[in-house]
């Protein structure tokens, strides 16, 4: 393919790009086509990786015991989202720049300047994600960025109504979703120029996750401003079956 034809595919809105280290490209994304999901309390915003504290609205229930499920929903929800929720990060393409144009996000995500980028076909991920063997379908969208340092109010109150009819688990696992939108897909706006895509499935193996990304896999730039014992062709590309 001609470097401009390269470009122009690489331009298209169907593109997420993930930055990484040629280690994690080479041992798992590209020989095992698997793609690596982290727990949420593993990202690097303080909005995300702090615990949170939850607030009792409703009834006092009849058992006395609303302290007592405060405690519990807090511990249910904390762990729920920070450690069973595991997300897949990527950056988009903008008006003003490409996805695999961004110094930052080399230097932070891809091995210093001397990683890769690999690109994703954002429809084969999402539809990739069909076959991930949970009861919760996964949430995808692009992030949202507040000058807010607090997750929004709304997202941090419970019904003590619910807590008194439905076990602990089943309340945390519909307030995530209720408010997936504020726990997921937003972030402090110190970090807006990674023009965050998210992808966010609910396993409750603690750890990594690894999905199968069968043909999601676009092209990889390859930065060659500190290219490493030449372990990938030389070269600012190469495709993914080249590597």
């Amino acid at each position: 393919m001609r470097p401009d034809e390269l470009e122009q595919r690489l331009g298209d809105i169907d593109c997420l790009f993930h930055y990484t280290t040629i280690e994690a490209a080479l041992e798992h994304i590209l020989p095992d086509e698997t793609l690596r999901f982290s727990p949420v309390r593993s990202t690097n915003d303080p909005r995300e990786y702090k615990e949170w504290s939850f607030m009792g609205v409703g009834s006092i229930p009849k058992s006395g015991s609303n302290h007592l499920h405060l405690l519990e929903i807090n511990a249910a929800i904390n762990t729920l989202v920070g450690s069973e929720y595991k997300v897949a990060c990527f950056s988009q393409n903008t008006e003003d720049r490409a996805g695999y144009l961004k110094s930052r996000m080399w230097s932070q995500y891809g091995q210093s300047h001397g990683g890769v980028c690999v690109v994703f076909s954002k429809s084969k991920l999402i539809s990739s994600l069909r076959n991930w063997p949970s009861q919760e379908s996964p949430f995808y969208d692009e992030v949202t960025y507040t000058a807010e340092m607090k997750i929004h109010a709304d997202a941090l109150v419970v019904s003590l109504d619910e807590l008194e009819r439905e076990p602990t688990d089943s309340v945390a696992r519909k307030h995530a979703i209720e408010h997936n939108r504020e726990l997921f897909f937003t972030k402090h706006s110190d970090y807006k120029d990674e023009c965050e895509y998210r992808l966010v499935i609910h396993d409750c193996e603690p750890g990594y996750s690894f999905v199968k990304t069968n043909e999601c896999i676009m092209s990889i730039p390859v930065n060659s401003a500190r290219h490493s014992g030449g372990k990938l062709p030389p070269g600012r590309w190469c495709e993914p079956r080249s590597a």
